[in-house]
C-alpha cells in the first residue's frame, strides 16, 4: 500500500478525520445530488422520466450517504449501532405503512403505471394525477362515466401503496376510443323500425373512426376482442311499457360529453318530425 494512502485512512481512524470524512461526504452527495436534479430539469424533456430521474437520485444519495457514514463511525459506535439495529427494527414495524408507501412510490416510477397529467381509477377515485410524491398520489378528482368524466373540483390524496394492492386503471394509455351507450324510450305504439334506422344514421355519422395506425395498434396488441365491430349498432328491448332503444357506438373518451350532447340534439330533432315516433320521458 502506498505511504499517502496509509496516512489517509491513519487519519480516517482519528476522530478529527472521520469528522472530516463525513462532511466531506455529505457535501459531495449533495452536489451529485443537484446535479443531478439541474440535468434532468434542463435535458429530460419528458415528465415521467424528469421525476423518475430525480426520485432516483434522490433516494440513492440518501442510501448511498448512510453506508458511507455507518462504514466511517462503526468501530466508534459499535456497540451503539446494535442498540440502533433494534431500534431499527422496531421502527420498521411501527411505520411499516409508511415504508410501503416510500417502496411503492419506486414501484410506480420504475413500472411507469401512470404519469403526471394522465386520467386513472384506483380505489373507487377517479381522477388526473397531479403529482407523484414519495407517501402520496395527488389526484384532482372527476366523476366517472354517468357524470362524462367532469371536474369535482376536489383534491384527493391517496397512499402509494395502494397501488399494490388495489387495481388501477389508465384511462390515458392505449387507444383513444370507448364505447358508449345512449338509452332512448319511445310509447309501444310508435314506428321503432323508423326509429331504429334512425339511429343507425345518427350513429354511422358519430362513431369514431379509427387511422391506419391505431387499426395498427389493435392488430399488434390482439385487441380485436376488444373492439371486434367498429360499426354502430341499436338494440332493441321492452321495459315497464315502452320501448328502448339502445344506441351503442364509438367515442373518443375526451369528447364523450360533446358527442352525446350532439346525439340528443339530432334525436330530438329527427324523432320530432316523424308523426309515427313518441318520446317518453321516463
Amino acid at each position: 500500500m502506498m505511504p499517502e494512502m496509509k496516512i489517509i485512512l491513519k487519519y480516517l481512524l482519528t476522530l478529527e478525520g472521520r469528522v472530516v470524512a463525513t462532511i466531506t461526504v455529505i457535501v459531495v452527495l449533495a452536489l451529485i445530488r443537484f446535479l443531478l436534479r439541474l440535468f434532468a430539469s434542463a435535458k429530460v424533456k419528458d415528465i415521467q422520466q424528469r421525476m423518475m430521474l430525480r426520485q432516483t437520485a434522490n433516494h440513492v444519495v440518501w442510501i448511498l450517504g448512510l453506508i458511507l457514514i455507518v462504514w466511517l463511525w462503526y468501530a466508534v459506535f459499535e456497540n451503539l449501532f446494535t442498540i440502533i439495529s433494534v431500534v431499527a427494527v422496531a421502527f420498521v414495524i411501527l411505520f411499516r405503512e409508511m415504508l410501503n408507501n416510500l417502496l411503492s412510490n419506486l414501484v410506480i416510477l420504475w413500472r411507469g403505471l401512470f404519469t403526471v397529467g394522465e386520467r386513472i381509477s384506483i380505489d373507487g377515485y377517479i381522477g388526473k394525477v397531479t403529482m407523484i410524491g414519495p407517501m402520496y398520489i395527488t389526484l384532482a378528482e372527476t366523476g366517472d362515466a354517468e357524470n362524462h368524466y367532469e371536474p369535482t373540483g376536489k383534491i384527493v390524496k391517496i397512499p402509494n401503496a395502494t397501488c399494490l394492492t388495489k387495481s388501477v386503471t389508465n384511462y390515458s394509455r392505449g387507444l383513444p376510443a370507448v364505447w358508449a351507450e345512449v338509452p332512448i324510450k319511445i310509447t309501444m305504439t310508435s314506428d321503432w323500425k323508423r326509429a331504429k334506422a334512425i339511429l343507425l344514421e345518427i350513429g354511422a355519422r358519430v362513431t369514431y373512426v379509427f387511422d391506419d395506425r391505431e387499426m395498427k395498434e389493435i392488430e399488434s396488441a390482439n385487441e380485436e376482442t376488444v373492439f371486434p365491430n367498429h360499426e354502430p349498432s341499436v338494440f332493441v328491448g321492452v321495459e315497464d311499457g315502452k320501448i328502448i332503444l339502445r344506441l351503442r357506438y364509438l367515442c373518443h373518451l375526451a369528447t364523450k360529453r360533446e358527442t352525446e350532447e350532439g346525439i340528443w340534439e339530432e334525436i330530438l330533432d329527427r324523432f320530432g318530425a316523424e308523426p309515427d315516433i313518441d318520446l317518453v320521458s321516463s
